[in-house]
């Protein structure tokens, strides 16, 4: 599992990778997103922080991060 960090310095992380990939590809499904999903490739090496991630070989089996999404109905 890739470890994602949020930088909130003056560097304006969510100007960056993978952030901008991200909103890019929410911004086309985010009007109907039930059973969308959204995946970004993760680079780098092992024991590098790149594209926003920190990649360590023990969590670290798929280069892709998927995101699905789903509705889920309040309870009556």
């Amino acid at each position: 599992m890739p470890v994602l960090y949020v930088n909130l310095n003056k560097q304006e992380s969510l100007t960056k990778e993978p952030y901008v990939s991200f909103f890019k590809k929410f911004d086309i499904i985010k009007d109907d997103i039930n059973g969308e999903q959204i995946e970004l490739r993760v680079g780098g090496k092992d024991g590098c922080f790149a594209n926003g991630f920190y990649i360590d070989k023990v969590y670290y089996k798929n280069p892709r991060l998927r995101i699905d999404f789903a509705t889920i109905p309040a309870p009556r």
